[in-house]
């Protein structure tokens, strides 16, 4: 039986000319993808660039846009998003961030979300080989945290100020308390006795023989606790034992003074 032998000739071209146009495509998406990933990089890179470009001491309008990034259908700002990031988990008052503060706050001047800018990079770019579909458009937010906790910023006066009262909400004492403390000091130094308090810290005849004043006054320790307990046993009984003992230690002064001034006569 003779074989029956089917010819072919003509299909190949046939065939690639039915799946030109798939091909064609093909490549076409493999360009569109491969040039919109670079550009979306270089978007990135000018938003990082855009809000590293104004972190302080740095200023937007000193340092120019970068040399490769075009100047038409596009834009570099750095916006002021409050809802751009979630600024920390820990928030400023959180005990696990600061402790167990008992009855104190935590001021504003800690919080991080205070610093929060975004560079902000947009790009309009026509579709290439494909310019009939349009443009393509990227919009690129880099957010930063770039507030500083240095004592200018924290609006205190000098580097060796104390900070307590700018980071902590320190609880105030009832006003007629302040008020009556206000009045005992007024009252001392008005004091018709006042004269007769001087040899605890500026007696005539100390100055005159050993030239300079001795300050005899029982002072508390600083200290940080807020254990009452603590507090009293170690810092408010010492005191109260050094204003008993007052009268003897200076009774003792003067007569060692007396005694040498005996002594060079």
């Amino acid at each position: 039986m003779p074989s029956v032998r089917t010819s072919r000739r003509g299909l190949a071209p046939l065939e690639l000319v039915l799946w030109l146009p798939l091909l064609m495509f093909v490549m076409a998406l493999m360009v569109i993808i491969g040039n919109a990933v670079v550009w979306k990089v270089r978007t990135a890179t000018v938003s990082r660039h855009a809000v590293w470009r104004a972190r302080p001491p740095r200023t937007a309008q000193v340092d120019r846009p970068p040399a490769a990034w075009p100047r038409e259908r596009t834009s570099m700002d750095v916006v002021n998003d409050g809802d751009m990031v979630s600024v920390a988990v820990v928030q400023p008052d959180d005990a696990v961030a600061h402790g167990p503060l008992g009855p104190f706050g935590v001021q504003p001047v800690l919080d991080m979300g205070r610093g929060k800018l975004a560079g902000d990079a947009e790009l309009a770019r026509i579709y290439p080989m494909l310019a009939r579909m349009g443009k393509y458009r990227f919009d690129v937010e880099h957010p930063m945290l770039f507030d500083q906790f240095r004592y200018m910023e924290m609006n205190i006066p000098r580097n060796r100020h104390r900070r307590i009262p700018y980071i902590y909400q320190l609880p105030k004492a009832p006003a007629q308390l302040s008020q009556a403390y206000g009045d005992s000091v007024r009252n001392l130094i008005n004091a018709s006795f006042r004269r007769g308090l001087d040899p605890l810290d500026r007696d005539a005849e100390i100055f005159a023989f050993y030239g300079n004043y001795v300050d005899f006054h029982p002072r508390l320790q600083q200290f940080s606790s807020l254990d009452q307990q603590e507090v009293y046993e170690d810092y408010v009984e010492p005191l109260i034992d050094r204003i008993e003992g007052l009268p003897e230690r200076m009774t003792r002064f003067f007569m060692n003074m007396y005694q040498q001034m005996a002594q060079q006569q």
